[in-house]
């Protein structure tokens, strides 16, 4: 069974929420790093505006919108950065 690292929802301003899961995943080809992860920033519909994300085999890759983009993983801590920061441009 995978360890979750963070699993946790905000409330960013009146209008929007984050969820952010990280897990340590066993090391298969759909996870190479060892990390299994979704952040996600909804709005107050919960219309999806971001979502940083590795699921089914499809590496890791970024939704803005209905837009996706492949995501160079570089760590945890880098990942929750970028999301922060997307998180803080969209909801400006």
């Amino acid at each position: 069974m995978a360890a979750i690292i963070r699993d946790e929802s905000h409330n960013v301003g009146s209008s929007f929420r984050v969820h952010v899961r990280i897990m340590r995943a066993r090391r298969p080809p759909a996870h190479p790093e060892g990390f299994k992860y979704r952040l996600v920033l909804l709005d107050d519909e919960d219309v999806r505006l971001i979502c940083l994300d590795n699921h089914g085999g499809h590496g890791h890759h970024l939704h803005c919108g209905k837009t996706v983009r492949r995501y160079a993983f570089r760590g945890v801590e880098r990942l929750l950065a970028d999301f922060w920061k997307l998180v803080e441009e969209a909801t400006r």
